[in-house]
């Protein structure tokens, strides 16, 4: 009889405040501190790789590239466009070095293409054209036509930011 797949071992994927706030291989408080204080030390360690590869890289490069993680003796890097991810490869060897210096045993880069990392998106502020003078008229007749407070209150609001601009 052949096994089945059910008798194999299937790991379980938790999210790590169940695991700290419910139980689980982490039930002890000691545990559970240990499995924090591990996070936040890779946290730590992921920072000062970044900090790393921001002196490495000229400056347009590195607002559009962050590490993303360390496994092992590879270390991943996430890029917004692939010539960008094509130059971080070619740069390979010297982030390498950059990243031993900083005292990582580190042998091999791997980069990832992610488009619109959040460095790379422009904040376009909200600008509001202003309420022409015909408009604050009608809603100033609006406003005194009705009885509804709540609503009152709202148009005399926008009919004062009309006149604010």
């Amino acid at each position: 009889m052949y096994p089945t797949r059910s008798n194999a071992r299937k790991p379980k994927f938790r999210a790590l405040s169940d695991v700290l706030e419910y139980g689980g291989s982490a039930r002890k408080q000691e545990a559970a501190d240990a499995a924090l204080g591990g996070l936040m030390q890779h946290a730590r360690t992921l920072q000062t790789l970044q900090d790393a590869l921001a002196r490495t890289l000229p400056p347009a490069m590195s607002q559009s590239c962050r590490v993303a993680n360390l496994s092992g003796d590879t270390i991943s890097v996430l890029c917004n466009h692939p010539s960008l991810g094509a130059r971080l490869r070619q740069m390979g060897p010297s982030l390498i070095n950059a990243w031993r210096l900083a005292g990582f045993a580190c042998s091999a880069l791997e980069v990832r293409i992610r488009p619109g990392l959040p460095a790379d998106k422009e904040v376009i502020p909200f600008r509001r054209d202003p309420l022409s003078a015909g408009a604050a008229e009608a809603l100033s007749a609006l406003e005194n036509e009705i009885n509804d407070e709540g609503l009152k209150a709202a148009l005399a609001r926008l009919r004062q930011s009309a006149n604010a601009d």
